[in-house]
């Protein structure tokens, strides 16, 4: 095998390896409701209830 066949394989292997290998991220998302916003955010439910209140101010 030449040079440009043997660099082809191992950008093959890599990214099937990457492929294999990856991991969804995983994350936990909470909602806070206001009367005039949604808000959506993988912030801790306190804060994104207070960023809510601050919206509304």
């Amino acid at each position: 095998m030449d040079q440009t066949g043997v660099a082809a394989m191992f950008r093959f292997l890599a990214a099937f390896a990457a492929l294999i290998l990856a991991v969804p991220a995983q994350a936990d998302w909470y909602r806070a409701d206001s009367d005039h916003f949604v808000i959506y955010a993988d912030d801790s439910e306190k804060d994104v209830a207070r960023f809510a209140e601050m919206l509304e101010r």
